[in-house]
């Protein structure tokens, strides 16, 4: 037969497990906060590429125009 542990031993054994699940909770709501935060980081980057997008299709309707605009005076230089 075999003998079981005393109330000491179970004691001790039950509060290392609510330690080690107390550890377990606080790394568990670090690695959500990092989440939080890298979720965060990604929607500012989604924003900075999509305003970085808008900005090249500005410059480059600019340039278009400004193509257009030498095309316009070499034809007329040409004339002269």
């Amino acid at each position: 037969m075999r003998a079981e542990p005393s109330g000491d031993k179970l004691d001790l054994i039950l509060q290392e497990i609510c330690d080690s699940r107390v550890i377990m909770e606080q790394k568990l709501c670090a690695i959500i906060t990092d989440l939080n935060l890298l979720e965060d980081d990604q929607h500012k980057l989604v924003d900075r590429v999509k305003s970085t997008e808008q900005a090249l299709a500005t410059l480059l309707q600019a340039q278009k125009e400004h193509d257009s605009m030498l095309i316009q005076l070499r034809k007329q230089v040409e004339q002269l």
